[in-house]
């Protein structure tokens, strides 16, 4: 298991109508891949917290099954916090597939950008934007 926790980036916008508000919602799919170092598909195990600080609750760690990588790589045990506005954006559900952008951080740190419902659109979607990105 694999433990991250979201660092929310308190956006509005971009949802799609039948998705709820996620980390990242007003983040175009392009530009999370862009500056992502890592973009996997993981099933959320379990969510800690709440902790009062800050605009909104912090949870900490989010468990994470990593499944299938499209992006970078993603190191054992990773671990953050987030931070959720709930007015703005929702946690995600226990027991669900999310596509996870994230950044590295120091040592076995991750902090997502944004994340999506691992739906089969969703993924063929990110997969061909990456597909698309210019070789290294």
């Amino acid at each position: 298991m694999i433990l991250l926790a979201l660092a929310v980036l308190v956006l509005s916008g971009n949802a799609r109508a039948d998705e709820p508000k996620l980390t990242g919602s007003a983040m175009k799919e392009e530009d999370a891949i862009a500056n992502s170092d890592a973009v996997f598909v993981g099933k959320v195990t379990s969510i800690g917290g709440p902790y009062a600080k800050g605009v909104g609750p912090n949870y900490y760690p989010i468990g994470i099954d990593v499944g299938e990588t499209y992006l970078g790589s993603v190191v054992s045990n990773p671990y953050s916090w987030t931070t959720i506005n709930r007015s703005v954006e929702h946690l995600p559900s226990v027991g669900k597939n999310y596509i996870f952008f994230v950044k590295k951080q120091e040592g076995r740190e991750l902090m997502p950008l944004k994340f999506l419902p691992a739906s089969d659109a969703n993924i063929a979607t990110v997969k061909k934007l990456i597909a698309q990105l210019p070789a290294k």
